[in-house]
């Protein structure tokens, strides 16, 4: 009922969007928000909630894309709060550790999209430990070596 009286609302289009996003019916989402988009194009933040939605589909790269898109968006005005920009650099992070993870896991496709994408590849997680390390500490030879060719260190 949130957009059936008023379907061209952003406000009432964002509300269904997280509500079917906490709920976790990332697809469902995801179409609230390009509806979101289309209403409100100059919404800084979209870019971010659509990250979200096809994060939550394990559409890895879509949103890695969406993520890059609000980090180019230009800031809200002020005084509304975190720039999307600032947003999509904290939500980077989940990246890295994603990536961390797939190294750790051997999963080279995942390891080879993110550095196509220009991921750090010495950064460090809170153990001290690196994308590299990981990988070798599992045995994942094939994904070491793609780091190393990348200009991974240990």
């Amino acid at each position: 009922e949130i957009v059936e009286f008023s379907p061209d609302d952003p406000v009432a289009r964002r509300r269904l969007g997280d509500l079917l996003r906490a709920h976790g019916w990332y697809a469902d989402a995801q179409r609230q928000y390009e509806t979101l988009a289309r209403l409100a194009p100059d919404d800084a933040t979209v870019p971010l909630l659509l990250s979200g939605a096809t994060e939550g589909q394990g559409q890895l790269e879509a949103a890695i894309r969406w993520l890059e898109k609000a980090a180019e968006a230009r800031p809200p005005s002020a005084g509304s709060g975190r720039s999307p920009s600032s947003v999509a650099r904290a939500l980077s992070a989940t990246f890295l550790a994603w990536g961390r993870l797939a190294a750790k896991e051997g999963n080279l496709d995942t390891v080879l999209l993110l550095l196509e994408r220009g991921a750090a590849t010495n950064l460090r997680n809170l153990a001290g430990a690196t994308a590299l390390s990981l990988a070798l500490e599992g045995g994942r030879k094939n994904v070491a070596a793609a780091l190393i060719r990348a200009g991974a260190e240990q």
